[in-house]
């Protein structure tokens, strides 16, 4: 995540009570870089974690990305342009599973989708499990 090519961002990990060395990890991370704000509390599952990040973010746009997620580079960037270009609220792009680490061949190249959304449109297609 520190390497986005999309700069001015802020960086919010939330050990949630984590029991390996990941949230030693975070702090030798924030020490390292102004961006990244971490935050160690009790466990209390995927959106109680996510919630406590909101409520501590400073920023007006928000993207969640999970301990076993692997993000390019150009991530932000190209969802921060989907927002701008599209003068929407909200964007969401495709995602693409790995296997033993490899990236499959025809993910290799730029291929990926993006749905831009105002609210409503968000909530309904969420609603009715539409582009999941």
């Amino acid at each position: 995540m520190v390497e986005q090519t999309y700069t001015n961002i802020e960086i919010i990990l939330v050990d949630d009570g984590s029991t390996d060395n990941s949230g030693t990890l975070c702090d030798e991370f924030a020490l390292s870089d102004s961006r990244i704000c971490v935050f160690h509390k009790k466990n209390g599952g995927l959106s109680d974690a996510r919630n406590y990040g909101i409520r501590r973010s400073h920023g007006s746009l928000i993207s969640f990305i999970d301990s076993d997620d692997y993000v390019s580079p150009d991530y932000i960037m190209h969802l921060y342009q989907a927002l701008v270009r599209g003068k929407t609220d909200i964007a969401t792009t495709s995602i693409c599973i790995f296997h033993d680490g490899e990236l499959p061949k025809e993910h290799k190249h730029n291929t990926a989708v993006f749905h831009m959304y105002d609210a409503c449109d968000a909530l309904e297609d969420m609603l009715y499990m539409r582009h999941l």
